[in-house]
């Protein structure tokens, strides 16, 4: 009896529990579910809220191309690999000018039709096209922009209709961890078949900050610095879309992803939001920005760097070298000096003085604090004005007189390629075995004799490895098509 009624009161207790726990798991749960609907309508209204300001930019260019008069017809029909009439029929190989268009996005930061938007976005176009998630489209012009922060400015005229206008946040306060938002236009322009049919309808992907401060090499040419990335997906046609924060305010320019495939893979950036700010006003109002500029080849100092200078422990910034006739130049500065303050500010990094010499004024005259040969000196220097740096002509490399070139950003729009690998021909001699061999001016390298030609390092690499009496055959793309050409020595 006593054991009967023991297991009753044990059934009644854990029944008890069970149901005290189910209740408190759900009583648990109930602010969890509250608290995921929260952060959900929060970043649906973000998006309610951003998405109307970021437009369509539809940029196109005019680039030029050298093919064959046979290869849009017959190569198509024969194959990649025919090249039939280039050996019986000896035409040159004209250049001919194609419409290029290209997408990217933008973020309306003005009701009078100010875009913000990426310099490469539209670097060279000659026809801008704005579209809003409404639908309507405006003519766009270029009033301004700056390779190298990667930042333009677009006006639109809206006359009187009233555009949607985004908020500018602060970039300077951002954490590692923090929410962040993308917002733009990825592979619109790839989904469409004609411009009419471009999606302007902005897609929004969520992510986190995941490091602040970066520095990316885009291509040989660009190096952006001071980078905000994130892991919210950025894809091609994001560019010059805004990042915001959590409360719909833009922290950033979406600007590149490192990606093999050029697809999203977790590692976007974008320009610190801060940074567009600084330069604004000289985009508006002077087309480009005004950058102060000093004229030293600077490099970090190290520990060993430290001691061969007699230093007990690092600081400042070192002057590998000093430009002829620039103001440092002028202004007593020499190779070795060790760079302790620039106008009253104490610099400790190379970026702190590209910043601090950047900011300034030109024309005004600064004081430099330096150490040379262990000895603190004052300099007073007049800044000059910075330049946007002009590439410099890359000297000809000729073999057989096939004259080539490193392949640059400029050389591939204006030949229409795409590969970031091989040398172009710049230049074939009159009478030699490339002439003999049909080489034209704007073909792409790619292999000679099978090994892969990567840059001018690697091209002569290859034909180091070509006898004087051998034969050397090249893999070349001319326009759309890979051929394959046999250089023999020279008579």
């Amino acid at each position: 009896m006593y054991s009967k009624s023991k297991t009753k009161l044990n059934l009644t207790t854990t029944l008890f529990l069970s149901l005290l726990l189910s209740f408190s798991f759900a009583y648990a749960q109930r602010p969890k579910s509250s608290s995921l609907l929260s952060w959900q309508n929060a970043f649906i209204e973000i998006a309610k809220r951003v998405e109307p300001a970021v437009v369509s930019i539809s940029a196109t260019r005019i680039v030029e191309s050298r093919f064959s008069p046979f290869d849009d017809m017959f190569k198509e029909f024969f194959g990649r690999d025919f090249d039939f009439f280039d050996r019986f029929f000896e035409f040159p190989s004209p250049e001919r000018k194609y419409k290029q268009k290209g997408l990217g996005s933008g973020i309306i930061i003005d009701k009078k039709g100010l875009i913000l938007t990426n310099e490469h976005v539209i670097e060279g176009a000659e026809e801008i096209k704005i579209t809003l998630p409404d639908k309507r489209s405006f003519e766009g012009k270029v009033i301004g922009s700056d390779p190298q922060t990667d930042i333009a400015i677009v006006k639109i005229d809206p006359g009187k209709e009233r555009l949607p206008v985004a908020e500018m946040g602060d970039s300077d306060n951002l954490e590692v961890g923090q929410w962040a938002i993308a917002i733009g236009n990825p592979f619109a322009y790839q989904m469409s078949s004609s411009e009419e049919k471009i999606s302007s309808q902005p897609t929004v992907t969520v992510g986190v900050i995941s490091a602040l401060r970066r520095s990316v090499q885009i291509s040989e040419q660009r190096t952006y610095e001071d980078l905000i990335q994130t892991d919210a997906a950025i894809n091609p046609g994001n560019s010059g879309g805004p990042l915001v924060d959590i409360e719909g305010k833009i922290i950033g320019i979406n600007t590149a992803i490192l990606s093999p495939s050029g697809g999203n893979i977790g590692i976007g950036f974008a320009i610190p939001i801060n940074l567009a700010k600084e330069i604004l006003e000289d985009l508006i109002t002077k087309g480009r920005v005004i950058r102060g500029w000093l004229g030293i080849i600077i490099q970090e100092m190290t520990p060993e760097l430290a001691k061969s200078f007699g230093l007990s422990s690092p600081c400042g910034v070192l002057a590998g070298d000093v430009v002829e006739n620039s103001p440092a130049d002028k202004g007593g500065m020499r190779r070795g000096d060790i760079v302790l303050e620039f106008d009253g500010q104490e610099v400790n990094t190379t970026e702190e003085l590209q910043k601090i010499v950047a900011k300034t004024s030109p024309d005004k005259r600064v004081k430099v604090v330096v150490i040379r040969k262990r000895v603190k000196k004052e300099l007073f220097i007049k800044i000059g004005e910075g330049k946007e740096e002009k590439e410099p002509e890359e000297r000809l490399e000729c073999w057989r007189g096939l004259c080539v070139q490193g392949l640059t950003p400029e050389l591939s729009k204006r030949y229409y390629l795409k590969e970031e690998e091989g040398v172009i021909v710049k230049e074939i001699k009159k009478e030699s075995p490339a002439e003999e061999a049909k080489i034209g001016v704007g073909d792409l390298i790619m292999e000679i004799n099978g090994q892969k030609v990567e840059g001018l390092k690697g091209y002569n690499q290859a034909l180091s490895k070509v006898g004087k009496k051998e034969n050397a055959v090249l893999l070349i793309k001319r326009g759309r098509w890979t051929l394959y050409r046999v250089i023999s020595p020279e008579k």
